[in-house]
C-alpha cells in the first residue's frame, strides 16, 4: 500500500487532499506496526516483510521515524555469507531480502549524510 500510494503521489496521479493525508497516516501506522513486529502473524517470510516495511518508511520520506535500533537489527540479521534470509532463523540467503536490506542501509547512510550537511 505504501509503495503504490507514494508512487501515485510522486507520479502526479494522486493529489494531496485531506482524504489522501488520512490514508497516508493509516498506511504509516500499518507499516510502523510491521516494522516493530507487532502485526506480522506468520513466521514464514517474517524477516522479508520486516525489511520491506523499513524500506517503505524510507521510500515514503519517513526517515526520522526509523529508530537506530531497527538499523542495528538489520545489521545483526545479516548472514555469515553476507546476505539476508527471508525468515528468522533460516540460514538460506534470499535475493529479495538481501536487496531490501541493502536498500535500507543505503537509505540510512544517505540520511546520515544529509543530517551532516544540514
Amino acid at each position: 500500500a505504501g509503495l503504490q500510494l507514494q508512487g501515485a503521489l510522486e507520479g502526479g496521479w494522486l493529489k494531496r487532499t485531506a482524504d489522501v493525508d488520512s490514508l497516508l497516516i493509516q498506511v504509516e501506522k500499518g507499516i510502523v506496526s510491521v516494522m516493530n513486529r507487532e502485526s506480522v502473524k506468520t513466521t514464514a517470510y517474517d524477516q522479508d516483510i520486516w525489511l520491506e516495511s523499513i524500506a517503505m518508511m524510507y521510500y515514503m520520506g519517513l526517515d526520522e521515524k526509523v529508530p537506530e535500533s531497527q538499523i542495528e537489527a538489520v545489521l545483526a540479521s545479516q548472514l555469515y555469507g553476507g546476505g539476508w534470509s527471508y525468515q528468522t532463523g533460516s540460514e538460506s540467503t534470499s535475493l529479495h531480502s538481501s536487496v531490501l536490506a541493502l536498500w535500507v542501509l543505503l537509505e540510512y547512510k544517505e540520511s546520515l549524510l544529509l543530517q551532516e550537511n544540514s
